[in-house]
């Protein structure tokens, strides 16, 4: 009977993820994202859920030891996810608009001058890959900021280069990127 459950269960999980990515398809660019978004926020809690609690601590290596454990839990949980989850092709394109409709309108030689003048942040990223610890965590210009869905806290939008990063913050890993954001 327990055997049966699990293979029901199974079945169950796979159907909804078939609908949810055959809903997806026919959803708008920006619907499409927040379903993943949520998809991995939903994945996440149930991998932050099976690590022990973090008490309150003044050490940095206790710390430093959670944000690992739950970095290399999600990766676990995500092997085989491939850039391009969250930010599909039509994703990819709305995003590519949206950051061109920024840099174009009456801001946009603002937000150039500000990614100028910031660090030059470059390196070589990847799906469930820590972000670089020698590339410094460039913030976004607001105006491109602005143009981009919001996020949920755990969350956030990071540049190295033109490439467009989607990190989770309290793991320090890569979710997904967009090479080519920035025009």
């Amino acid at each position: 009977m327990v055997r049966l459950r699990t293979v029901s269960f199974a079945v169950l999980v796979l159907a909804v993820v078939g609908l949810s990515q055959d809903q997806s398809k026919k959803s708008a660019p920006s619907d499409q994202f927040q379903e993943q978004v949520a998809a991995y926020l939903k994945l996440r809690k149930m991998v932050a859920d099976q690590l022990p609690k973090l008490k309150p601590t003044p050490s940095a290596q206790e710390l430093a030891d959670r944000q690992a454990r739950l970095a290399s839990s999600l990766a676990k949980a995500r092997a085989g996810v491939m850039q391009g989850n969250i930010f599909t092709p039509e994703v990819a394109t709305e995003f590519r608009r949206l950051a061109e409709l920024a840099l174009d309108g009456s801001d946009g030689a603002r937000v150039h001058k500000s990614l100028k003048r910031s660090e030059p942040v470059k390196g070589t990223v990847g799906v469930n890959q820590a972000y670089p610890p020698a590339v410094p965590l460039q913030t976004m210009p607001p105006t491109l900021l602005m143009g981009l869905p919001k996020l949920p806290m755990e969350l956030e939008y990071r540049l190295v280069g033109r490439t467009l990063i989607l990190r989770d913050g309290e793991a320090n890993l890569i979710i997904d990127f967009l090479p080519e954001a920035i025009p």
